[in-house]
């Protein structure tokens, strides 16, 4: 929707607006909707002096708007005027450097080691923030194009790297990296598309009469004798030293009220990944390029927060703190748009005596350091189970990341039960892939390799997340078990072999020679064993007390243990969602049985967008719904439902996007539906 107003000094009022003829233009990129006249009183303010029209307008990716975009692209790098208080840079993640630089160039505007790409770069405002991190990402997809396969930026820094820059009336000590792989210098490829991109941002190559040179700046000198004796005094002290970076974003900053510069957006440097157009390839690699993408996310994810507690840590000498990822993304199976980045902050008090006061500010200045340097970013709280979790959303294009607080004391002992759940999620997923190791160390008895094997496990884990997903059996919100629940269930039919499936199992894994392979063997099995688990039994990879094996008969519903925190990852399922849970597992079972797994999988997989695949919910309460684009409802008389819900598009119209609605209703009421059984007693507890 766009907002039309006229000039002065009737600003309210429209006058003309032209639209070319359908006639004149059928292959342009508008399609002629329905248009209806508007009356001339709109509340006393009269839009034009003659009958207006609303016209609804559907917009078509076709070439030419393609094409129209490119245009768009390039003449907005060709006017869009540089900015001294923005910044292009790629940030530097080095302990040796961060000591130098807050040491020696502490005056510095944006206090982190970085490497200056453009500056002035364009003023990244509401209205062209999107073109901006378009041109962005296309210069970084040029420069993927040039780069190995593993797609990293590795910048080496060594003893040579060290120089003096001198200026008018000062010196600077600077690392210049080495720049070489193959004999094509890297951050001069980025470079120049970039400026391809922005074509007036000219300012670092034309204050040099070399043009544009990569350096990091560590420190700031009154004279060229003195930065040169710091820069010997690094060396023969060790307090410099050789290193291999990785770079893992293009950051783009803005300069504050206070002349510092804060983050306003970050450009992932990795291969671009659509995983709603690669739906269908989640087989080739077991999902392998799924993780990475989400893996990209979360290790910049990883370096901004922890950079967050390291500024915590500086700023109260009674706390130490660090941050920690865990689930999905730290067994990296996590998938997008399914899987969440969630993380854990260790807060270690040296004075116990003060850790309630000390939990209270180290909220206080999370949120205010969150804040005060991604003014972009937006954050809630919420509590489930007497933890507070923050959502944190640091960029619009990354995922969001639920944040909980352990607190211990000096010693590392979590002081309560809430700081001991929160810090044993960290030991979860390790617990699990040691759990899988041992166990299939003891099934092949060291004959095959233990990375290979476990990359199997996560890759069959993975398919096993999407084809729960794709049945509609995913999720805790919607009573299922979600991506912890599921590895854990995985790693538990491990152990449920008998002799003769153990050696098949065995010898087809011997047999295989990529990674996709054995983890489909992984997968069949898993199907095998899954079916015939004895629902609702609890499930975990330990003793399970007697009193949850009760509660599991009782409650009629699914019980699945974290090994190390002991949370119940089912707590949200109802009697209905198990049944169902049960229920695919055995049509799975049985299919895996009598067909090929590729072929199984291909089958249950092949769906080309999110919205296609939510229409399979056989077992939960026995709801039904219909698509119906009749003027009148007609009853399916023959329906055994309990609950039918119809769905009824306008008159005569046939809505391309009736199925996502009915995704979308399908998701709300069953929603409800959980909700209600789980309050009457369903839930079983």
């Amino acid at each position: 929707s766009c907002k039309l107003l006229g000039a002065a000094p009737i600003p309210k009022k429209i006058d003309h607006i032209y639209a070319g003829s359908p006639q004149e233009h059928e292959n342009d990129c508008v399609v002629y909707g329905k248009v209806q006249l508007l009356g001339n009183d709109m509340g006393g303010q009269v839009p034009s002096d003659h009958y207006g029209l609303l016209a609804n307008l559907e917009i078509k990716m076709t070439n030419k708007i393609k094409h129209q975009q490119k245009l768009l692209e390039n003449a907005f790098s060709s006017t869009a005027l540089p900015s001294p208080d923005t910044l292009l840079a790629l940030t530097i993640h080095s302990p040796c450097m961060e000591r130098l630089k807050e040491q020696f160039d502490s005056a510095s505007s944006y206090r982190l080691p970085h490497l200056t790409l453009l500056h002035g770069f364009i003023d990244v405002s509401t209205n062209t923030d999107n073109l901006t991190s378009a041109a962005v990402e296309g210069a970084v997809k040029e420069l993927f194009e040039l780069l190995p396969t593993e797609g990293l930026l590795r910048i080496k820094f060594n003893t040579d790297s060290l120089q003096v820059f001198e200026h008018q009336s000062s010196a600077s000590v600077v690392a210049v990296p080495q720049d070489e792989h193959d004999g094509l210098s890297i951050l001069h490829t980025l470079y120049d598309a970039l400026r391809t991109k922005f074509k007036l941002c000219d300012e670092q190559e034309t204050r040099s009469t070399y043009g544009w040179r990569p350096h990091v700046n560590l420190g700031k000198f009154g004279s060229t004798t003195m930065a040169r004796s710091t820069m010997v005094q690094w060396a023969e002290n060790g307090l410099w030293e050789d290193q291999e970076v990785v770079v893992r974003s293009i950051d783009m900053l803005r300069r504050g009220h206070d002349g510092n510069f804060r983050f306003v957006a970050s450009t992932p440097l990795g291969r671009s990944f659509n995983p709603s157009s690669s739906i269908n390839g989640a087989l080739k690699d077991a999902g392998a390029s799924f993780s990475a993408n989400m893996d990209m996310f979360a290790q910049l994810i990883f370096s901004h927060l922890s950079r967050m507690c390291k500024f915590l840590t500086k700023a109260n000498d009674q706390i130490e703190t660090s941050f920690h990822l865990v689930g999905s993304t730290q067994l990296n199976v996590a998938l997008p748009s399914i899987s969440d980045v969630d993380g854990v902050v260790v807060l270690r008090c040296i004075d116990q005596r003060a850790s309630i006061k000390t939990m209270a500010e180290f909220q206080n200045q999370f949120e205010q350091l969150i804040s005060e340097y991604y003014p972009k970013a937006r954050m809630r709280t919420r509590v489930a189970r007497n933890i507070k979790i923050w959502t944190v959303k640091l960029f619009p294009k990354f995922p969001p990341v639920d944040i909980m607080c352990s607190i211990c004391n000096h010693e590392g002992t979590p002081i309560d039960s809430v700081s001991k759940e929160v810090y044993s999620a960290i030991d979860d997923a390790k617990y699990i892939m040691n759990y899988i190791e041992s166990s299939l160390t003891g099934l092949f008895g060291g004959d095959e390799n233990d990375n290979d094997l476990l990359n199997a496990f996560k890759g069959g884990l993975r398919i096993v997340k999407l084809w729960a997903l794709h049945r509609g059996i995913y999720g805790a919100p919607m009573g299922y078990l979600g991506g912890g629940g599921w590895a854990i269930l995985m790693a538990r039919t491990l152990h449920s072999f008998d002799h003769k499936r153990m050696d098949c199992f065995v010898h087809e894994i011997s047999s295989c020679t990529s990674t996709r392979d054995r983890s489909l063997v992984l997968v069949r099995h898993f199907f095998d064993q899954a079916a015939q688990w004895p629902w609702p039994s609890p499930v975990a990879l330990g003793e399970v007390p007697d009193h949850l094996h009760e509660q599991a008969r009782i409650g009629q519903k699914m019980i699945v243990l974290a090994p190390c925190s002991n949370g119940d990852l089912g707590r949200n399922s109802t009697r209905s969602t198990t049944l169902a849970t049960a229920e695919e597992l055995r049509i799975m079972g049985d299919q895996m049985r009598s067909q090929m797994p590729d072929e199984v999988l291909e089958q249950q997989l092949q769906f080309s967008s999110l919205s296609t695949f939510i229409s399979m919910f056989p077992m939960i309460a026995s709801v039904s719904f219909h698509l119906c684009e009749e003027e009148r409802v007609q009853r399916e008389t023959s329906s055994d439902s309990l609950l039918d819900i119809y769905l009824q598009a306008p008159c005569h119209t046939r809505s391309p996007r009736l199925v996502e609605l009915k995704g979308w209703a399908s998701n709300r009421v069953l929603g409800l539906v959980i909700s209600l059984e789980r309050g009457g007693g369903g839930g079983g507890g």
